[in-house]
């Protein structure tokens, strides 16, 4: 199975321009077991956005 996202993501300084330090990234992960080793079909996506020293994160899908 395929499972897919589109992001939308807004960057601004306080100043009104663009943060010219920040970063994305989207980390993808399957649950296992680590006592016998089996997956499931369970799983995560998380969005992590850093921009200079603020970094924000969030699960953004779950079961997939």
């Amino acid at each position: 199975m395929v499972q897919t996202w589109d992001f939308q993501i807004h960057v601004a300084s306080e100043n009104g321009r663009p943060a010219s330090n920040w970063d994305i990234r989207v980390d993808f992960g399957i649950w296992r077991d680590d006592a016998s080793g089996v997956t499931d079909d369970e799983g995560w996506a998380e969005l992590a956005i850093e921009v200079g020293d603020h970094q924000e994160s969030a699960l953004v899908a779950q079961s997939i």
